[in-house]
């Protein structure tokens, strides 16, 4: 019995030794205590085990820099599991273990930051301005939204999609205003305007191609018109005079000007004619 209480109390005291070796080793490990601390969050002890026990081999810094550029944090930013201040204190306590190549994926994430950020406030703003209707205004917001935010890029496109839709919508509505009250220049200008913000639009390039043409409607239409009470009047030498001039300004491959024309002709020549004869039937 007493040969068995030794031997277990020898196991027992080996394993105590090997478990105190064990703990030894990790303990020990800077590498991996480095790595604990910067999982955990605490850059400041991090800080200390590389200053302390790592900085001078160059083998320790390239593992301690592979740790430190994967726990960057970056993407838990742009997915919103972090916020910016979070993500700005993380780079600024990484760019204070001054190791180069680390320092260059700082600068590069900050100048990424820089972009992304601001676009996100900015498509703040034009969902501000898409709720008060300010089209215009909420596509130069959204279309300062980065390519490169794997979040608020496409979000941002399909509300500039919807704006440009909403904002030809208005554009139109008003473009006829316009048009029927025969206000021209002011439809020229409500298009040229809206093609600075959709200089690629071609319904807008449409409308602005359309404006001559209802121009030229309505001055045609102006010009039957008044032919028309010319003819009333028995003017109709005035409603050939008119017909011949407007062809002279319009453009003479009017067809209907030009049948207009003959017309009128040859009713004016009728009605010499007509005249002539009555004329001569009273004298007789």
């Amino acid at each position: 019995k007493t040969k068995v209480k030794v031997i277990i109390i020898v196991v027992i005291a080996l394993l105590l030794i090997a478990s105190g070796v064990v703990a030894y080793i990790i303990l020990s490990n800077p590498i991996r205590n480095f790595n604990n601390s910067i999982q955990s969050g605490d850059y400041e002890t991090a800080l200390e085990i590389y200053e302390d026990k790592l900085s001078d081999s160059s083998k320790d810094t390239n593992e301690v820099s592979s740790i430190l550029i994967v726990n960057l944090k970056y993407n838990d930013y742009l997915n919103e599991t972090i916020s910016k201040d979070d993500i700005i204190d993380i780079l600024k306590t990484i760019v204070e273990f001054d190791i180069e190549k680390v320092n260059k994926v700082v600068s590069d994430t900050n100048t990424s930051l820089k972009e992304i950020s601001t676009g996100r406030d900015n498509f703040v703003l034009a969902e501000e301005e898409f709720n008060n209707k300010n089209w215009q205004d909420a596509i130069t917001y959204y279309s300062s939204v980065s390519k490169d935010d794997s979040i608020y890029y496409s979000k941002a496109q399909n509300q500039i999609t919807a704006c440009t839709d909403n904002y030809k919508t208005d554009i139109q509505e008003e473009y006829q205003k316009y048009i029927d009250t025969g206000d021209y220049e002011s439809a020229t200008q409500l298009i040229e305007t809206a093609l600075t913000y959709l200089p690629n639009d071609n319904d807008l390039k449409s409308l602005l191609d359309n404006i001559g043409t209802a121009q030229f409607e309505a001055e045609l239409q102006t010009i039957k018109e008044q032919a028309s009470q010319y003819e009333l009047d028995n003017d109709l030498l005035d409603a050939y005079i008119l017909i011949d001039n407007a062809i002279a300004e319009l453009g003479s491959n009017n067809e209907e000007l030009n049948t207009l024309l003959q017309d009128y002709k040859e009713k004016y020549i009728n009605s010499i004619i007509a005249q002539s004869e009555e004329y001569i039937a009273i004298n007789d």
